[in-house]
């Protein structure tokens, strides 16, 4: 560590990590890391007992941990039942320290540079021990209220699989219906200027109006009122950091092939508790 008071930031919030997404499944998540400069004797072994003890403590407290699986299914149901306020998705966060600071036992680093201009740290010998904040505490600073269900205007095969694979249930409106919704208009659309995982990621921005709009049947419908309501929001909400849109899912549907001006986002939101007649989506 180089400058230790900084503090320690744990920077991967977002779902595609594994350990949060099992979070907006309302299941319980344990991140197993060992540590790098350690023996690989020493990691395996750590990576042992670790998941000894945890096993020993899941089946000690199995009523607990299912109680409270349960619970989180349950709200997130209620949630979706609800008349007026649904809740809100957070688009934007920031972090804040834990209240204790935590104590580290680390080693020096040398910046080395490389003949690219890149920086890299290299390990020394010389053990330290520090007492640093841990920037760990997540908040929303910009938030989008969740609707009664998606409407999801298009119709293709992966985007609906993938939905299915994630555990989501799909509906399907079972006969033309005029709906009252809330759309995205985009005003700006921007991938990356580098690779991610062979994507260039994409951010957004728009704004929202009101229509009231035929939706033909056959049109997916995702109500909220299920267990895995977080996780169809963080798909299909287009201002997600980690979404349908982000991993250009969507790029064909948003941009015509002529003009400045894009497409509607293809992701409709019911916001009022509304009567839909839909029957099961079967793959």
């Amino acid at each position: 560590m180089t400058d230790p008071e900084k503090g320690w930031v744990m920077e991967s919030k977002e779902p595609r990590y594994l350990v949060n997404y099992f979070g907006i499944r309302n299941r319980l998540g344990i991140l197993n890391e060992n540590y790098i400069y350690a023996d690989f004797r020493t990691r395996v072994s750590g990576c042992y007992y670790l998941i000894h003890s945890l096993i020993d403590y899941a089946a000690a407290h199995h009523r607990e941990i299912n109680d409270i699986i349960s619970d989180a299914d349950l709200r997130t149901i209620e949630r979706g039942k609800k008349k007026g306020d649904h809740g809100s998705f957070a688009t934007e966060y920031k972090v804040k320290p834990a209240e204790k600071k935590v104590t580290i036992k680390t080693f020096e680093a040398e910046v080395v540079s490389e003949s690219d201009g890149w920086k890299k740290y290299k390990k020394s010998d010389r053990q330290k021990t520090v007492t640093v904040p841990y920037f760990i505490d997540y908040y929303p600073v910009s938030n989008v209220k969740l609707p009664f269900a998606y409407l999801l205007t298009i119709n293709d095969p992966r985007i609906s699989e993938l939905l299915i694979n994630h555990g989501i249930k799909l509906e399907k409106l079972d006969e033309d219906m005029k709906i009252e919704v809330q759309q995205f208009d985009v005003t700006e659309l921007h991938g990356a200027s580098r690779l991610n995982q062979g994507h260039y990621i994409n951010s957004i921005k728009g704004e929202y109006s009101d229509s009231t709009i035929v939706f033909p049947a056959g049109t997916l419908v995702i109500r909220m009122a299920q267990p895995l309501a977080n996780v169809a929001a963080y798909l299909l909400e287009p201002e997600s950091g980690d979404g349908l849109l982000t991993w250009n899912f969507l790029d064909r549907y948003l941009v015509p092939q002529w003009g400045r001006r894009f497409n509607p986002y293809p992701v409709s939101k019911i916001m009022k508790n509304t009567y839909l007649k839909t029957i099961p989506f079967k793959y």
